[in-house]
Parts: C-alpha cells; sequence; structure tokens
C-alpha cells in the first residue's frame, strides 16, 4: 500500500469513509483503522454477568453499589476508595453509565440503568448458600417463580 508523507507523518492512501476527511484519516491509528467497521468504531464490551469469574463478580458488584452511592450524593473519588475500585475498573462495569468526568467535569450517575444485580431471597435456610449443606432437602432443585 503506497505511502505518502505530510510535514514529517506517513499515511497510507487507503479509502477514506464518506464521513471521514484525510486530517481525520492521517491522524486514526493503525488499530482504530483496523477496528472500524461499517464506518463507526466498535468499543470493547465489558462482558456479560453470566461469564465472569467469582473475583470479577464481586468486582461488578462494588462497581454496581459505588453507582447507587454515587446517585446519593457522595464524591466519585472517596467512593472509588471505599469500594476498593480504580476509575478504569469503575468505567469498565459501569459505561456509559458514568457521565462526565472529562475536562474538569464532576463524574455523575445516569438517572437509570440496566445492569444486573444479585438479588437475596430470606429462605428458611438462611441467606447463604453454605447453610444448604445441613440441610439435605436445600439439594433438591428449585422452581423458578414464572408468574400467574
Amino acid at each position: 500500500m503506497p505511502r505518502h508523507f505530510i510535514g514529517s507523518r506517513a499515511i497510507s492512501m487507503t479509502p477514506l469513509r464518506s464521513h471521514q476527511t484525510l486530517v481525520e484519516a492521517s491522524s486514526m491509528s493503525y488499530r482504530k483503522r483496523k477496528r472500524e467497521k461499517r464506518g463507526r468504531l466498535v468499543k470493547p464490551r465489558p462482558p456479560q454477568y453470566s461469564s465472569l469469574t467469582v473475583h470479577e463478580k464481586g468486582e461488578y458488584g462494588r462497581a454496581v453499589d459505588l453507582l447507587y452511592d454515587l446517585r446519593h450524593g457522595e464524591t466519585y473519588t472517596n467512593l472509588l476508595r471505599k469500594h476498593r475500585l480504580s476509575a478504569h475498573k469503575a468505567h469498565w462495569y459501569l459505561g456509559s453509565n458514568l457521565i462526565g468526568g472529562t475536562r474538569g467535569k464532576r463524574v455523575q450517575a445516569s438517572k437509570s440503568d440496566r445492569l444486573v444485580r444479585e438479588l437475596l431471597f430470606p429462605t428458611p435456610f438462611g441467606r447463604r448458600a453454605n447453610n444448604c449443606s445441613r440441610f439435605p432437602a436445600c439439594d433438591e432443585p428449585v422452581e423458578l417463580f414464572s408468574g400467574p
């Protein structure tokens, strides 16, 4: 593929997308050009909740708790310390539910989200799974509530 030089910057002469200018194409890195599909950049997404490891589920749960506390008025930097998360991990798990945080703007929580949460329901055996080992009836499969 032929390369041309604009100043000291080398650009490849790949066909431009309809929405790109020559300057945009020359400043785009090779990886971004490679990831570009059908005229838009594909962002890497966090994995689905079901495919997370036990450690990642713990981090995810702390990130969801951070989002809840952020909606109730605490500061973002204090919450990162409180929930033992880095800003990178918080943005990885919460994504577009964190608004702002660039160019001096404060990080705010979105008003609603579609994040998966683990809900604990009280049972006669307690709420911890390891209590079930004392009760043989607890090993039986549980039917899920399917509605009326």
